[in-house]
């Protein structure tokens, strides 16, 4: 079995739409509401109660010649503020259902994922805040540092078990990001009509984000990222959404894109740079040349920590 735990943004809907499908060669064995349900969730958790339920689809992909998978990026944790720091859990949770799976986790350099993130907590959680307090909720930054993660599964299932592919890699070679996909859950070959170029929720543009985020605070239904909308309505959040799809394209969107980064990149700071030197050492990875930030070799020599992950 392929278990693809994502993080966020990183191609998971493409790969769960396009790869992961019958077409391609595999099959999917349990759904995001089973998962949530009896695996995210579970108080109390019963691995076997997971694996009877997926037991009949396991037998049906050996009859059809498929690879079994469970692709579901809320494995990898909650990524937005007020969440569940559980992705430590569900790695345990996973390799009590499976122990004998192969792993795969999806990456993506963090200024990038954390702008995209933010886009996407305003418009599937109505979100609110603004970008500098999104980055600054306790725990916010720390979602992203992956060595901890990525270890946590080598631990359980073995290094050889556990695949590790950035998302400047797919979008760089996607055939050759699929290919390594399937060799590493144990089939050969792809289609010939994957499509590659086709992206998947794209999403809101700068100013659509931001018109957005006042529009939540107004209108969006009520929730746990936004508890305090002034007039809760479906039709006027409708309304108002339809007039943001409309907006058109203007020089604002580079503007306050390269604003957003800029200020990601002053509150993330070095945050990163440590972890993402200790990842590319434990994976072989050249993050590096995808342009995630890694420490200088100067500063590799007074990180001793790093020694933990020898090359």
């Amino acid at each position: 079995m392929l278990v693809h735990i994502g993080y966020h943004k990183t191609a998971t809907t493409w790969l769960q739409q396009h790869l992961f499908v019958p077409d391609a060669g595999f099959m999917p064995v349990a759904s995001r509401m089973e998962l949530k349900t009896h695996v995210i969730f579970a108080e109390p958790f019963d691995p076997m109660l997971v694996r009877n339920l997926m037991q009949p689809r396991l037998e049906e992909a050996r009859r059809r010649d498929l690879l079994p998978v469970i692709s579901y990026e809320r494995l990898s944790g909650d990524p937005y503020p007020y969440g569940e720091r559980d992705g430590a859990l569900i790695a345990d949770r996973l390799a009590r259902i499976a122990p004998e799976a192969h792993i795969l986790i999806t990456i993506r350099e963090q200024v990038s994922a954390l702008v995209s993130l933010y886009v996407q907590y305003i418009r599937s959680s109505h979100g609110t805040l603004p970008l500098r307090r999104f980055l600054q909720m306790p725990g916010q930054l720390d979602h992203l540092a992956y060595t901890a993660l990525v270890t946590r599964y080598v631990d359980l299932f073995g290094p050889q078990q556990v695949l590790v592919l950035p998302f400047e890699h797919f979008r760089a070679d996607g055939p050759a990001f699929a290919a390594r996909i399937v060799e590493h859950a144990g089939g050969s070959g792809l289609p010939a009509d994957l499509p590659f170029a086709r992206r998947e929720l794209a999403a809101l543009t700068p100013t659509a984000a931001a018109a957005r985020r006042v529009v939540n605070g107004l209108f969006a239904q009520r929730g746990r990222h936004n508890p305090r909308a002034l007039l809760p309505s479906q039709t006027l959040y409708r309304l108002a959404g339809g007039i943001i799809r409309r907006l058109p394209e203007t020089r604002l969107n580079a503007a306050l894109k390269n604003r957003w980064r800029a200020l990601t990149v002053q509150i993330a700071g070095e945050r990163y740079k440590a972890d993402n030197a200790h990842l590319a050492a434990l994976t072989g990875l050249p993050l590096g040349a995808y342009g995630y930030a890694l420490l200088t070799d100067r500063q590799r020599e007074v990180d001793t920590s790093a020694l933990l992950y020898p090359h």
